[in-house]
């Protein structure tokens, strides 16, 4: 943990090439914990207080599962291990974005994740517009309501251009607590 830590730190001031480089290395090297360390990278996420550090630290994600997709073995168990914990690590980054400046080019940064991950086979589309819906939303289904825009008025949300009530494009995702170890399990179900 102290070490994750320490990765997550390096990259607050600035996504350096080095930094990216050694987090990514530090992951593959306990490729075996990879599922925890996804779990702790998503609860680390939302206490980061910045837009950028928050966008540096899924850009390292990045990093490792397009280095994962690249692989000649096509075992891919990186992509694997952090693919159910991807929304929950785009949507606090999102969420502040929107917050500090619903604007801002952060907003376009985070999205343009998602899209790269399907342009990379790492997501498919369907995967892809299940993730945005949920980042996107003001609130989750079930969730005490937000202040500010509503979720059809925000750049980017799908439910803006299908005009859909708050809560329906992503209702069949529910969160869900998984225990740290429990291989396969998946932070978020559909019901």
């Amino acid at each position: 943990e102290r070490q994750l830590e320490e990765v997550i730190a390096s990259l607050e001031a600035m996504a350096s090439r080095d930094a990216i480089r050694g987090g990514r290395a530090w992951i593959e090297c306990n490729s075996a914990m990879a599922q925890q360390i996804a779990g702790n990278i998503m609860a680390r996420l939302v206490g980061l207080q910045s837009c950028a550090h928050r966008l540096h630290v899924l850009y390292l994600v990045h990093d490792v599962l397009q280095t994962d997709a690249a692989r000649k073995d096509g075992s891919r168990p990186l992509i694997r291990a952090f693919k159910p914990y991807l929304p929950w690590m785009l949507r606090p980054a999102y969420q502040l974005a929107y917050k500090a400046n619903p604007n801002g080019d952060e907003l376009g940064r985070v999205l343009r994740l998602l899209q790269l991950w399907v342009e990379r086979d790492i997501l498919d589309a369907k995967e892809a517009e299940d993730m945005k819906a949920l980042v996107t939303l003001a609130d989750l289904p079930g969730a005490a309501p937000s202040h500010g825009a509503s979720p059809t008025s925000r750049p980017g949300s799908p439910l803006a251009a299908q005009g859909m009530a708050p809560g329906m494009q992503a209702a069949h995702l529910r969160p869900q607590v998984v225990p740290m170890g429990h291989p396969g399990a998946s932070p978020y179900v559909r019901h």
